[in-house]
């Protein structure tokens, strides 16, 4: 069974991935999981990665010391740290639940298990820390909720919670002060709330109605958290085509990974319709040539165009890895041709009075704007790139993040992430035909009129005896505009094939689509995704007349994307990708 079966968008992760995501935090922001009064007073051993020590950042975040006795009592330092957080998605197989929350079946339900310490120094300055291991275990569900204001929201409920404590024992006779054993104190405590605990995700889309056939959204099984989604998209014009350049493409990174992907993002053929129909839709060209002074007997064509838009009509996933895209409608905005041409003297016996002395002799334009058919179709495969910033140089991912791209790269890159590397995805056409290039025949009846005002217009300034004696030696006025300039009786097929070919905005319509798909991206992701973490101010109010309370904006925690992988078959283009794990 396709994965869209059931849905337009199917997104998955899993606990696997993240939790290695989690210890990708807690290794890089070691200051956010550890609070101490003194450094070197830990009750665990802080794990972090290499770059905390090369950037100089700090392992702990320091609290106190207090005074738990009063203000006239000595100083007690505190260590407060959070060693491990870890989940498990049904069916469980990463954490094993303690009897008070396992009694009751593991189904759509996700663990969660959080490894802490906490610990206490007698006021002595070189008095141990007595320390207390807490394992605290939840178990929560998903739904999404729907608010008036907010929209859809993915939102957890705490179904259960119980705790395992080591807690110090006190001997009050001891001169040491806390000297003590360590007796485990089970702590339980269940908790079915009302009302959800915490928003984690907002949305603009709207779930998957949940059906028979569908059983849960978001549902919880296999090791991964899924939901399926549907959104709405409409396209839009940014007022230019812009061109990200600047990146090299680098190698492809090989997969490392074994096994099952960390994340997993599938779309269906109907989704990926409407998600092309809304990009094509910004499409946007203008550009113009002008005609040239055409030797006599011969026609010079000019053009001067607007395209406001694609429309998509038929849009296929095929199981060779490849899409194809036909009957794409071009929305011609503005079509406006001219015909310039040099038609042979034409004189009265005597040589007194001529016409068709002029350069050029015939001016004609066309308004084929409501007029202009054309069709084009591609075929593309899905491509990801690793692209590399030429500036990245021996650059870690913290100082590639907090770095601006010099001006060297023209034109410059968009400035977002840095200097950090990109995978990206295309759509890559390998090329854009044109199937229709059409003019009605009614397009002739408008050559023909205009043929006939412009001779009208060369015989006026002729006095009526001249001019008719003229209009006599003209003949049928369109037919001798066709004799002289070659043009054949089917004007619409003619003026139609030298726009397409002869004039070159055939070539010019493909060659400018064929840029648009190839540049664009569908999708581009840094090498690591910078999480930023904001402590928020405290509440309440400031006093009047006070500064606003300081937020502690820390570092961007990076989390790595190892490798990334986009398929298509006939039901549906996925997207894989692995989390990545720093040293």
């Amino acid at each position: 069974m396709a994965l869209t079966d059931q849905s337009p968008l199917y997104l998955a992760i899993r606990d696997a991935g993240l939790n290695r995501w989690l210890r990708t935090v807690a290794r890089e922001l070691p200051a956010l999981f550890n609070y101490v009064s003194t450094a070197d007073k830990v009750c665990s051993p802080i794990d972090a990665v290499g770059a905390v020590a090369a950037h100089a950042k700090s392992l702990t975040h320091q609290v106190g010391p207090y005074r738990l006795g009063g203000a006239d009592s000595d100083e007690t330092s505190i260590s407060a740290q959070v060693r491990a957080v870890r989940v498990d998605f049904a069916p469980a197989n990463v954490i094993e639940l303690p009897p008070g929350l396992s009694s009751s079946p593991f189904e759509q339900k996700i663990a969660l298990q959080v490894d802490g310490s906490f610990g206490l120094a007698c006021p002595q300055v070189s008095a141990p820390l007595l320390c207390s291991n807490l394992t605290q275990f939840a178990v929560l569900t998903l739904r999404f909720t729907q608010d008036a204001t907010l929209g859809w929201r993915l939102v957890l409920k705490l179904e259960g919670t119980e705790g395992m404590l080591e807690l110090p024992v006190t001997l009050v006779e001891s001169v040491n002060c806390l000297l003590g054993s360590t007796l485990a104190l089970p702590a339980q405590a269940s908790s079915e709330p009302d009302e959800p605990l915490m928003g984690v995700i907002d949305f603009t889309a709207a779930p998957t109605p949940v059906g028979a056939s569908l059983g849960h959204n978001p549902s919880v099984d296999d090791h991964q958290l899924k939901a399926r989604l549907d959104l709405t998209m409409s396209g839009h014009d940014d007022g230019e085509f812009v061109l990200v350049k600047g990146f090299e493409a680098g190698a492809l990174p090989a997969r490392t990974a074994t096994g099952p992907f960390d994340l997993t993002v599938a779309a269906s053929e109907d989704f990926l319709r409407r998600f092309f129909t809304a990009f094509v839709s910004g499409f946007r060209m203008n550009f113009s040539s002008p005609a040239s002074a055409p030797a006599t007997g011969g026609v010079s064509i000019g053009y001067d165009v607007t395209v406001e838009g694609l429309q998509v009509g038929s849009f296929d996933l095929r199981a060779d890895n490849t899409v194809r895209v036909s009957e794409i409608d071009v929305r011609w905005e503005t079509v406006v041709v001219t015909l310039e041409a040099n038609l042979p003297q034409l004189c009265l016996p005597g040589n007194t009075v001529c016409i068709f002395g002029r350069n050029p002799d015939l001016s004609i334009t066309l308004d084929l704007s409501e007029h202009l058919r054309s069709e084009l179709s591609l075929t593309a495969s899905p491509l990801v790139t690793f692209a590399r910033h030429p500036q990245r140089g021996t650059k870690d991912l913290w100082q590639a993040f907090h770095t601006e791209a010099g001006t060297q790269i023209q034109p410059p890159t968009d400035g977002r992430w840095g200097l950090l590397d990109r995978w990206q995805i295309y759509l890559d056409a390998q090329s854009v035909d044109i199937d229709v290039f059409d003019l009605p025949d009614m397009v002739g009846d408008l050559f023909e009129q205009a043929v006939k005002d412009a001779v009208d217009a060369a015989l006026a300034p002729l006095d009526p005896v001249s001019r008719a004696a003229m209009e006599l030696l003209l003949g049928p006025v369109v037919q001798f505009v066709r004799d002289a300039l070659d043009i054949p009786d089917d004007f619409s097929e003619w003026l139609a094939d030298q726009l397409h070919h002869s004039v070159g905005l055939g070539n010019s319509l493909a060659t400018w689509a064929l840029n648009y798909f190839k540049w664009l991206q569908l999708y581009e992701l840094p090498e690591a995704v910078p999480l930023s973490l904001v402590t928020p101010p405290p509440p309440g109010a400031p006093p009047a007349g006070s500064p606003p309370p300081a937020t502690n904006n820390l570092d961007p925690v990076m989390l790595p994307i190892s490798f990334v992988e986009v398929k298509v078959d006939a039901a549906e283009l996925t997207v894989q990708a692995d989390f990545g794990e720093l040293t």
